[in-house]
């Protein structure tokens, strides 16, 4: 139940990426959606999951599956920065994939070395909070002409 909820906001999400992008930008749509994760993640692995309350673990299971839809962004986000011509384009894409992948043994591994899901999934925050500062230095590409 607590997957199909989150994964609903993240499909609802990702339905209001192109609205969100087109008023704050690229940058503003990402940031937006990273701190709703780290408000979701936080509130539901941090708060909710030690106190072992099932009212607040579905309060906040929306607010992870809408920050859930930040992977969105990328799909409007990425073509506009680069060429598709570019051979690093695919390499561009996919290297934080393999990142994700390997972050999800280490997410396993802190869960078996502490016995909970408690600090390694809240520690997961801070992930986004760093994403949230450097998604500064990417470039706005809100308003643009497409790179050719």
């Amino acid at each position: 139940m607590e997957r199909e909820i989150s994964a609903t906001f993240t499909i609802l999400g990702c339905f209001a990426v192109p609205r969100l992008a087109g008023r704050l930008g690229r940058r503003g749509a990402l940031a937006v959606l990273f701190a709703l994760m780290i408000v979701g993640t936080v509130g539901a692995y941090g708060v909710a999951y030690p106190l072992h309350s099932i009212p607040l673990t579905f309060a906040f299971l929306p607010v992870l599956g809408l920050g859930g839809a930040s992977f969105a962004v990328f799909t409007i986000w990425l073509p506009e920065q680069y060429p598709t011509r570019m051979p690093a384009f695919a390499l561009t894409t996919t290297f934080s994939r393999w990142v994700a992948a390997a972050g999800t043994f280490l997410i396993g591994y802190c869960i078996h070395a502490t016995g909970s899901l408690t600090l390694p999934l809240t520690l997961t925050a801070v992930a986004f909070a760093l994403g949230m500062c450097l998604v500064r230095l990417a470039p706005e590409t809100r308003n643009q002409a497409l790179p050719s």
